[in-house]
């Protein structure tokens, strides 16, 4: 295939074409980071409409995904980019954090959410990785 690998069925695009969830109004004043918020802590399949022009979201806070929803996509369109302003992550996913709400009795069963992001840029994003208190992090030890 000249270097080229077809994706598995399972790493190919999910089909936006019937979003649960629209981010905006067809202008880019409407595409805000509080609505990102939003529609990713209701999950689900989300799409964009800021306009057919390229649009950076500048996130306030960080997009939480909440265990209600067995999978949330974002679809940028090939347009929208969230940025992180240097400031903060722009997405954060952990099943084992109560607070974004278990699918099951305990941390180690929480495999079946899912996260996809595709045809949408992120930029200027920050970590906090290793950084950990007892209240979020259950009984890990550092």
């Amino acid at each position: 295939m000249g270097g080229r690998v077809a994706l598995p069925g399972s790493a190919q695009s999910v089909d936006t074409s019937r979003p649960d969830r629209v981010v905006g109004m067809g202008i880019p004043s409407s595409c805000t980071s509080a609505a990102v918020i939003a529609a990713v802590a209701a999950g689900g399949i989300i799409t964009f409409d800021c306009s057919d022009n390229p649009v950076t979201i500048e996130m306030d806070a960080t997009a939480k995904v909440v265990s209600t929803s067995s999978i949330v996509v974002l679809d940028g369109g090939g347009t929208v980019t969230l940025s992180g302003s240097n400031e903060r992550r722009i997405l954060y996913m952990n099943m084992c954090d109560q607070a974004q709400v278990w699918a099951t009795s305990h941390c180690e069963n929480q495999d079946h959410r899912q996260l996809a992001l595709q045809n949408i840029g992120l930029t200027r994003g920050t970590s906090t990785s290793g950084q950990c208190v007892r209240e979020r992090c259950g009984n890990l030890q550092h």
